[in-house]
């Protein structure tokens, strides 16, 4: 498959926060699990921004299996960071918190999608069930970034509900364009393998 020249889409674009603005680049030798996990917060989100570009730029240029070990990597950082809950409570804000969260539940699962596009395009692995975990994980965080906006428009004097709800409205937006390119994505592989009527019902998905 080639997901550019068929128009399936190609932004796996991370989600920013404000450590990615400042802070740039950062070690490219892949370190590992356990010796990013004595790490600090701020050192594995540039570890997660410097690996996830790194994997992005070789995967352009079509080094496939080479691109996979930094998306993994990218991922462990985030994973060590969702373990640490001492992380969100040196953030003041209980919101900002929150939505870090969120952020970084939807960027995981971005990465679960790259992982799988380089195993695709590699000719690697051709399984029906490729795409579940991260179409399982954004429809999950889609869920929970609804419900948070939910909360904040409920506890927002009327008519105003302020930067926070508008935050979670952009985070929403990426969510449901990941989703729906995940389910042409998942779609173009039933397709391939003949299960045509699977593909007809995700790529109508991809497109609600």
């Amino acid at each position: 498959f080639r997901w550019r020249e068929e128009g399936v889409g190609d932004t796996n674009e991370a989600v920013p926060s404000s450590l990615q603005r400042k802070e740039q680049g950062g070690p490219k030798v892949k370190l590992g699990l356990n010796r990013m996990s004595t790490h600090s917060a701020d050192r594995l989100r540039t570890r997660y921004y410097s690996q996830n570009e790194m994997g992005e730029k070789i995967y352009g240029e079509g080094k496939y299996a080479e691109a996979i070990p930094c998306f993994n990597d990218a991922k462990f950082a985030l994973l060590i960071i969702a373990g640490r809950p001492e992380n969100d409570a040196r953030l003041e804000d209980p919101a900002e918190a929150m939505y870090a969260k969120l952020r970084d539940e939807i960027n995981s699962a971005l990465l679960s999608e790259r992982i799988t596009d380089c195993h695709i395009q590699d000719f690697t692995s051709m399984s029906q069930e490729n795409y579940r975990q991260p179409a399982v994980m954004v429809t999950e965080t889609k869920k929970l970034i609804l419900k948070q906006m939910e909360e904040v428009a409920n506890a927002a004097e009327e008519g105003t509900n302020g930067q926070e709800f508008e935050d979670l409205k952009e985070l929403l937006h990426t969510a449901n364009v990941a989703l729906a390119r995940i389910f042409s994505k998942q779609g173009s592989v039933h397709a391939k393998v003949h299960n045509h009527l699977v593909a007809l019902d995700l790529f109508r998905n991809s497109i609600a």
